[in-house]
């Protein structure tokens, strides 16, 4: 499922959009991709960006990408995403644990 959040667009409908489309797909080997425009080094800082991690969580799957996904010499951000809940299993030549 590739997904792209526009900045600035409302976390509250996107976090229910991201619920509804993962109840549709269930418990299946999935990967949630995209530039979700929300900043997982932040998850401690900012009550939005942890209660989106929260609620990932709570759905099974977990972030693939652990590094910045930006660099500049002003900052450093994680913005494009990967979440799956496949931890093990091997996919064309990417073996999903080593994904970052």
């Amino acid at each position: 499922l590739s997904v792209y959040r526009a900045l600035g667009s409302d976390m509250d409908k996107f976090k229910s959009w991201i619920e509804k489309m993962y109840s549709k797909i269930g418990q299946k080997d999935i990967f949630i991709c995209g530039d979700f425009n929300i900043d997982l080094m932040k998850s401690k800082l900012q009550k939005q960006t942890e209660d989106f991690v929260d609620m990932m969580y709570s759905l099974s799957p977990f972030p693939k990408i652990t590094r910045p996904t930006r660099i500049t010499t002003q900052r450093a951000t994680l913005i494009d995403n990967i979440f799956t809940i496949c931890v093990e299993k091997k996919y064309g030549r990417w073996h999903t644990n080593k994904l970052y």
